[in-house]
């Protein structure tokens, strides 16, 4: 992934405030705690009848960070298990797995009705150097040559059944800015990969650690909408 930072014209959400979606995004991330190494948190609903993973993969990973200080996320693994429930809290057992001296590894359990629908193991290390690797940057259009997303799809959108458009919606707080737009109305066979620049709408006002289940929370989905 390539992250520019830069001011773009054309930012702002259809339908309301951009700050306001992005204020609803963190406030969706905002876990109550329960007990000791138990969280719950709440769901949004997209439309479909199931919980969207985004949610559960970055709620889960701030419970576990929510246990650990000074320390950042570099690795996890996540299970889905079953369809979350839109209409019922998700309860966060985190399991204290290892605190080492360099690393630390958690273990979360996401829980509705008695039964686990989420599993992630992450493990957490102290900011220190060492080897890096990216791939190199591709030939593509600016961002500021680029129509947003929500800009170039509102007539297409506009007559989408409900369910559809609420699905798109889904990352509300995002800015999207693809460099080969798909007709949802009207789709066709495409190479298996997609370039697209993206941020968030406004300003990400609460604590550091919400930056990365944030990212996770947008990462997790595809372009692609429901059949």
């Amino acid at each position: 992934m390539t992250v520019r930072t830069q001011d773009t014209p054309g930012a702002a959400a259809a339908g309301g405030d951009k700050q306001a979606l992005v204020d609803e995004l963190l406030a969706l991330m905002t876990l109550e705690p329960l007990e000791v190494n138990l969280f719950r948190g709440e769901s949004r609903d997209i439309g479909t009848p199931r919980v969207f993973g985004g949610q559960v993969l970055a709620q889960a990973l701030l419970a576990a960070s929510r246990t650990v200080e000074d320390r950042a996320v570099h690795s996890l693994h996540a299970y889905f298990l079953r369809a979350g429930d839109p209409d019922a809290p998700i309860v966060y057992s985190v399991d204290r797995s290892r605190d080492g001296r360099s690393f630390t590894a958690r273990r979360v359990v996401a829980i509705q009705h008695g039964r686990q629908i989420f599993t992630l193991a992450a493990s957490f290390q102290v900011p220190q150097e060492g080897v890096t690797h990216q791939f190199p940057m591709p030939h593509v259009p600016a961002p500021e040559t680029l129509t947003s997303e929500r800009e170039l799809n509102r007539e297409q959108w506009a007559k989408a059944p409900p369910k559809l458009r609420r699905w798109f919606n889904r990352f509300g707080p995002f800015e999207f800015r693809p460099v080969k737009m798909p007709d949802p109305a009207n789709p066709q066979p495409m190479e298996p990969r997609q370039q697209v620049w993206f941020r968030l709408c406004g300003e990400c006002a609460g604590p550091h650690c919400y930056q990365l289940p944030c990212g996770v929370f947008l990462r997790t989905g595809t372009r692609s909408v429901p059949s």
